[in-house]
């Protein structure tokens, strides 16, 4: 029996239970805050720490509360403040803290105290963790401890091929700081433990397990492999060099003896052209044939006593094409130290190639290359040129065609065109070989060597007034941007229309602050405008500061865009919380709340800034790398620039994460408080009318009128349907607890758990059941609603089959109701007579089912709010279906024009007038 104390404690309990909401994605792991503990509470680990960029502090948190990258979480999906606790986990400390409790200093992966925990360090893994301990025996092989130390660093055990354990050997120095001498991988079948008991490291010297990458192992093996490889190597490039100089400079000696070319000092050690061709040439190939030291001074000394301007700077560096033979010139290349300027075409044909470190000159026979490039992107046999006279009748009327193809299907363009087949050269044309190379095709024997290139035609003004080359679209940056050229290769990735059109929005740097303002603001959560136009404009902006910017400027667009959708919506949720009424100062048990019809009007902005925070999350999570291009293919970016973009895009995720987090918390907080003055009904309504017809009563009805309600608002502002669905599973779990914790309580004092009543109730229950089918979630509403459609089954059995039956056969039919819960309805079902002796606990459960803080539902046990990884609205090259949002477009390049056309700020003038954030 509960007291009417108890009986009011449940119910404020329901309506103000603490729910924690978890967040965790499955393809990003820092996303994943932590692990449930039995209580609920969420317990972080040491080892998920969070690198801030320098330009965090440009980010405002509206909160009291400091946004964190992991640890944190919601207090509760009740509580309408936005304060967020953090559990700190003392699970891992540092060595320095733990050395007393190591007995053996050299086994810094071992303790005596604790046998049978292994240590394994993984601060490659996870910036700022120490170590996580692991289980393992004699018999525990690297490969199982590897998919162990996954686990425990919150990673997934199927990327467990992509880590390796290592044996490393090093030294505490300094302020406990650990350095690293020498490593070894463990394989995957070796014992660790056994190993570390058969070998130990020399005096002085302590041993670690590690988990790293294994790309980064393999990296450092490869550098150590140069490092060693060098001088072997050294003989077999200078062999390389004189054979692609002699392939692209010299030329037979049955050519016109007349024919000169300056190389510059730096290519091949030369300072100027000799006086005499023969000797020139002699001198070139003394260079070559005797690299020694002593020999090359010689010849230097040999060219200057024969020249006028030996010490003229200007002349040193100075290059006379050939003018006799075609030619390549490079205008883009790979390498400084092996690419020349100027590649020779002395005979009929030739074949581009890859020149490999490794490769000898019996490999460069064998593939038949004669000019040696360096990039890693060239193929062996990359592409050839072949020289061939047109066929004609008439001697006089005879010229020779030069014709290009790509073998094995390599990537090479003509004047920026893809090139497939064999295609003719014109004098002026440009060759693209792979990402890095450029060459200008010269013809000094064509008659139209001198004309003007096809492809060097005059730029086009795009639709916002950009000036664009009109051989490829880029846009022409004017005199303010050109400060600004980014230092990053442009993507070829691009959004695109239903047409498959690339899709931009371009615009200056001076008015990225007002651009971002308009779009944040001009389109009303409420109006009938696209709700994805924020967000769809927003990744426009990152993709044309992606490719048009610095890529400080690009840090700064992602930590403020992330500011502005955090403000406003924090905006909104304040506005939301206004028209909500508070509880009655004289009454504080009643409550009075919005009917869902007065809700849905202050849900629509949290349900737009969800919706859009979404979009926007994926597209700087998956697109934005995509967009930069950074690590092997952006050589050219400094490591602390890409190092500093990174952590603005983890920054910039985390308050996005922040914003789906808190949008989702309080909707599910007014959409329950609302559905729970509305869950009485289905108890108390009679389905059944007077000629027994089933229909749906009022209590059923307005609780269907909240989750369709519900369901259209998450439809119309296009919320991800993997997060409306995790939305639903959260009213459904609050449904099911509060309507099983109500039917306890109305049994309690006897009267109310009859075969009746109970029929009513599980008809009411099945219309609402039936109508979450039509929607499809059915499957998940069995999920939660088990326990109370158990309850209401056992109500809904005849009398007769109750008296007959026995404690163990209720128990196995009902499992689903522990036994304080079944004890209950049974001593509740039949008050004031004595219950058939079968219904009596067995003496096992005897104890149990005495338990009265057993009976109720706890709200603890809800489910972890999971982000989507698939199916999103705005990816790079999936076509855009929403042809509104174009019109949303073409407002906002609009206003941008209106922009530049009114009188626009100098650089230097704007930067004092609005000062950027300090980073």
């Amino acid at each position: 029996m509960f007291s009417d104390e108890r009986s009011n404690t449940i119910s404020k309990q329901a309506l103000n239970f603490p729910v924690g909401l978890l967040i965790n994605s499955p393809k990003r792991r820092l996303a994943k805050l932590g692990r449930k503990t039995s209580n609920g509470s969420v317990q972080s680990s040491s080892s998920d720490t969070t690198t801030r960029s320098n330009e965090s502090t440009g980010v405002r948190q509206p909160a009291k509360n400091k946004i964190r990258r992991h640890n944190n979480r919601l207090s509760t999906v009740f509580s309408r403040g936005p304060h967020l606790k953090d559990n700190q986990s003392d699970e891992d400390s540092t060595v320095a803290d733990r050395m007393h409790l190591t007995d053996d200093p050299s086994e810094l992966s071992m303790q005596i105290s604790a046998p049978g925990v292994l240590k394994i360090f993984g601060s490659e893994i996870s910036t700022g963790a120490n170590y996580k301990s692991v289980l393992a025996t004699s018999h525990s092989s690297a490969q199982e401890l590897v998919k162990e130390a996954l686990e425990r660093y919150s990673l997934d055990k199927a990327e467990a091929g992509a880590y390796v354990l290592c044996d490393v050997i090093g030294r505490l120095g300094e302020e406990h700081q650990w350095k690293t001498e020498c490593f070894r991988v463990v394989g995957d079948n070796e014992k660790p433990l056994m190993l570390q008991s058969l070998w130990k490291p020399k005096e002085g010297f302590s041993r670690r397990f590690e988990i790293q990458r294994k790309s980064s192992v393999e990296e450092k093996a490869a550098k150590e492999k140069d490092t060693v490889t060098a001088g072997i190597n050294a003989q077999a490039r200078k062999l390389q060099k004189i054979r692609s100089r002699g392939a692209s400079v010299f030329i037979e000696g049955d050519l016109n003896s007349n024919f000169s070319l300056w190389r510059s000092l730096s290519e091949v050690n030369l300072s100027v052209k000799s006086k005499d061709p023969q000797k020139n040439g002699k001198s070139l190939l003394l260079e070559d044939l005797e690299p020694e030291v002593d020999k090359e001074g010689q010849c230097l000394g040999i060219e200057k006593e024969e020249t006028e301007s030996s010490d003229d700077n200007t002349t040193q560096y100075s290059i006379h094409p050939p003018f006799e033979l075609p030619y390549f010139l490079l205008l883009q290349g790979y390498s400084y130290r092996q690419d020349f300027v100027i590649y020779l075409m002395s005979g009929l044909t030739h074949v581009f190639g890859r020149c490999s470190e490794n490769s000898t000159g019996e490999d460069e026979e064998r593939i038949k290359v004669d000019i040696l490039l360096s990039a890693p992107d060239i193929l062996p046999r990359h592409c050839s040129v072949r020289r061939l006279e047109s066929s004609s009748h008439c001697e006089a009327t005879k010229k020779t065609v030069t014709l290009v193809k790509p073998l094995h299907g390599a990537n090479l363009t003509h004047n920026g065109i893809p090139v497939k087949e064999e295609t003719q050269l014109q004098t002026g044309d440009l060759l693209g070989l792979g990402d890095f190379y450029l060459f200008m095709y010269k013809d000094p024997t064509a008659p139209s060597a001198g004309q003007r290139p096809s492809w060097l035609t005059s730029p086009m003004t795009d639709l916002d007034g950009t000036v664009a080359c009109k051989m490829c679209g880029s846009s022409l940056l004017g005199e303010a941007d050109r400060k600004t050229k980014p230092s990053h290769r442009k993507s070829v990735h691009r959004l695109k229309d239903s047409n498959g059109t690339d899709l931009s929005l371009t615009y200056d740097s001076i008015h990225e602050d007002q651009l971002l303002n308009k779009v944040i603001n001009m389109t009303d959560p409420k109006g009938d405008e696209p709700k994805l136009s924020p967000a769809f404009l927003l990744c426009l902006c990152i993709q044309h500061s992606a490719g048009s910017f610095e890529l400080s400027d690009f840090r700064r667009l992602l930590l403020r865009i992330a500011s502005l959708v955090q403000t406003v919506m924090w905006e909104k949720t304040k506005e939301l919380a206004r028209i909500q009424p508070e509880i009655v100062k004289q009454d504080p048990d009643k409550l009075s709340l919005l009917s869902i019809k007065e809700l849905i009007p202050g849900l629509q902005p949290l349900a737009f800034w969800m919706s859009n925070s979404i979009e926007l999350l994926h597209f700087i999570q998956q697109e934005v790398p995509k967009l930069l291009l950074w690590g092997e293919e952006g050589g050219e970016i400094e490591d602390s620039q890409v190092s500093a973009t990174r952590s603005a895009s983890e920054e910039a995720m985390t308050v996005l994460e922040e914003v789906i987090m808190f949008t989702f918390q309080q909707s599910v907080y007014y959409l329950t408080k609302t559905l729970y003055t509305a869950l009485p009904g289905l108890l108390d309504s009679n389905p059944f009318s007077e000629s027994g017809q089933l229909c749906v009563p009022d209590g059923v009805n307005h609780i269907l009128e909240i989750l369709k309600e519900t369901l259209q608002l998450l439809n119309q502002y296009e919320v991800h349907s993997e997060i409306a669905s995790q939305l639903f599973a959260y009213l459904f779990f609050f449904t099911n607890a509060s309507l099983f914790n109500a039917l306890m309580e109305r049994g309690s004092g006897g009267g109310f758990y009859q075969w009746s009543q109970g029929v009513q109730i599980r008809a009411n229950l099945d219309l609402l059941l039936d109508w979450i089918q039509g929607i499809g979630l059915g499957d998940l509403a069995l999920d939660f609603f088990h326990k109370l459609s158990t309850a209401v089954n056992l109500l809904a059995t005849p009398k007769q089959n109750l008296l007959q039956a026995s404690w163990l056969s209720l128990r196995s039919e009902f499992a689903s109701l522990n036994p304080a819960q079944l004890h209950h309805m049974l001593r509740e079902y039949n008050p004031g007579r004595p219950c058939p002796a079968g219904w009596s606990p067995t003496p096992e459960e005897a104890e149990p089912a005495m338990r009265m803080a057993d009976v109720l539902e706890s709200f603890d046990n809800h489910p972890p709010l999971i982000l989507p990884c698939s199916s999103f609205h705005i990816e790079l090259g999936r076509p855009i279906q929403d042809l509104r949002l174009l019109s949303q477009l073409s407002r906002i390049r609009e206003f941008l024009c209106s922009l530049k056309q009114s009188s626009p700020v100098p650089s230097q003038q704007y930067e004092e007038l609005w000062p950027p954030p300090r980073f």
